[in-house]
């Protein structure tokens, strides 16, 4: 397993608008690139997961440092629906944004 050190972002702030959700973005994306080593340059954001050409536990691992990251229970009826990258994006920006 790879370590990672990262900057946690200001969970305790409320989220509002396009800043914050470009700020989970980038962080997701920063995570998946540590995780996964996966070339950010191509990446799109609607393929779904089995075209990120990533290992399953890679995967894993990225869905545990979302979780700590920002500071959100992940669940796996949630995690099942969400087909790409974009859709965890947006499932983080909501949760942070309600709480």
């Amino acid at each position: 397993m790879k370590k990672h050190i990262r900057r946690k972002l200001k969970s305790s702030q409320n989220m509002d608008g396009a800043s914050d959700y470009k700020q989970i973005k980038d962080k997701t994306i920063e995570i998946l690139h540590e995780v996964a080593s996966i070339d950010m340059k191509d990446l799109d954001y609607t393929a779904p997961w089995y075209e990120l050409d990533a290992e399953s536990y890679e995967l894993v691992e990225f869905i545990v440092a979302l979780r700590d990251e920002f500071e959100v229970s992940i669940t796996t009826r949630d995690l099942i629906k969400m087909k790409n990258l974009k859709d965890i994006i947006e499932y983080i920006y909501k949760i942070k944004k309600i709480g």
